[in-house]
């Protein structure tokens, strides 16, 4: 009876470990072709898109649904498959839907030549003689051309690496970010534990948005993680390190400083600020403040995707609109903060609640900016932030890719925002009604 009840078990196992490759493999298809499609002429039809994201999401889904119960060593060794594989599918893909890369390949030209990319916009250099045939392509191809670079040093110095290595190729931007993201999922998969960590490594926005369309963020979020990790292990002054590092990157980490400095010793505060200041103060020495003139033309003039603002500022004036949804999101950080603070010292502060307010009030919410969200979705599952994960996607569908439409470019029709809204209160209304998740993991 032994036996039979073991071996019926070890049978039930089995299957669903199948199920669990058969998730992969329908996620590794659908991708591959968007990869072989990101090399073909022509615009890629929206339905298309949506549809390989789509196969992604119900992928990743029943991976999660499938992994539940299954011994973590199975797990991990698909996980890894699966997720190398998506990875790499990514990286000999063209990006889609997107051209940031460009400023990337020229921000590394510049840095490598003057020593600071924050000097010029490239429109500086519209009749330079001294440009290449190479990079004249790379500088036509540049949008807003009159804005100076945004970018942080963190991901200067990365972008100088990828230029030393093949000028003018993003290979080697993109061969860097991956190396990081499998660091970050190796990080994750010690805290969380494998099932967990399945939510980061499958995840279709950040296979796309970093394999793919090689987007920095993941950069700064690796940091990130490896700040949370030394903080559940006390090293403050390793979490100071990384966390210096990761603001220094991508200025959206500094929302984590409060939370992960506010009880460290002071030696880890002046770590962090030394670092910050370390790999600032080259370029301020050369009179450029790193990313400021472009950070300043993206939050006085820009408007993507938005949420509470754009309701705000229907009621009112642009500038308006801005003070009061970033006094909004400063009343629901304090909120936030004073809500954690009286928790253990190796707690991971909510990272879900801080960004996801974040970018409720924010004037522009592109895409790869929610993959914030993903590693502390990963740390504590739930429908919202996987919700808006997916919906955030939606917002390719404007005027740019919709060339019969008639909307402006980056305008949307009517229809986007609401669908994403919706699809977010349905995440909310899931985790208010049901607890679907199993118990909370060690990162809690």
């Amino acid at each position: 009876m032994d036996f039979a009840a073991s071996s019926t078990e070890a049978r039930l196992l089995k299957r669903r470990a199948w199920w669990l490759d058969a998730a992969g493999a329908i996620s590794g298809m659908a991708f591959a072709w968007l990869a072989w499609r990101s090399h073909q002429k022509g615009a890629l039809p929206l339905k298309e898109f949506f549809a390989v994201l789509a196969c992604g999401w119900t992928a990743l889904l029943l991976a999660w649904r499938v992994g539940l119960g299954l011994p973590q060593e199975w797990i991990a060794r698909r996980l890894w498959r699966w997720a190398i594989a998506l990875r790499l599918i990514g990286f000999i893909a063209q990006p889609v839907l997107e051209d940031d890369f460009w400023r990337y390949l020229w921000d590394g030209r510049q840095f490598a030549l003057t020593g600071n990319p924050y000097g010029t916009a490239p429109m500086d250099h519209f009749g330079d003689a001294s440009v290449s045939e190479d990079f004249r392509s790379v500088l036509d191809n540049i949008n807003h051309p009159e804005v100076r670079t945004i970018y942080g040093p963190g991901c200067e110095l990365g972008f100088l690496l990828s230029y030393w290595t093949a000028p003018g190729k993003l290979w080697p931007w993109k061969l860097l970010l991956l190396t990081v993201d499998l660091l970050t999922l190796r990080l994750l998969r010690g805290a969380v534990g494998a099932r967990y960590s399945l939510l980061y490594a499958w995840c279709p926005l950040l296979i796309l948005e970093t394999a793919f369309n090689a987007h920095p963020d993941s950069l700064a979020i690796g940091m990130a993680v490896a700040a949370l990790v030394c903080l559940k292990k006390q090293r403050w002054l390793g979490m100071a390190a990384c966390l210096g590092l990761a603001v220094s990157t991508r200025v959206t980490a500094a929302l984590l400083l409060l939370p992960l400095l506010w009880r460290a010793p002071k030696a880890a505060w002046l770590l962090c600020a030394g670092i910050i200041a370390a790999l600032h103060a080259p370029f301020v020495a050369q009179g450029s403040w790193p990313g400021w003139g472009g950070t300043a033309a993206f939050a006085q003039h820009w408007e993507f995707n938005s949420f509470v603002f754009a309701l705000v500022q229907w009621l009112f004036n642009p500038q308006v609109a801005k003070i009061i949804c970033l006094v909004a999101f400063a009343v629901c950080y304090v909120g936030i903060w004073q809500r954690w603070r009286n928790r253990p010292a190796v707690t991971w502060p909510r990272g879900d609640w801080i960004y996801g307010s974040f970018f409720a009030f924010s004037a522009v919410v592109n895409p790869w900016y929610l993959l914030w969200l993903l590693p502390f979705v990963a740390a504590r599952p739930g429908a919202t932030g996987l919700a808006a994960m997916a919906a955030v996607t939606l917002s390719y569908a404007h005027g740019l890719f919709l060339p019969d439409s008639g909307l402006a470019p980056y305008a949307h029709p009517v229809w986007v925002r609401p669908a994403e809204a919706l699809l977010v209160m349905i995440g909310a209304a899931w985790d208010a009604r049901w607890i679907p998740w199993p118990p909370r993991s060690a990162a809690k």
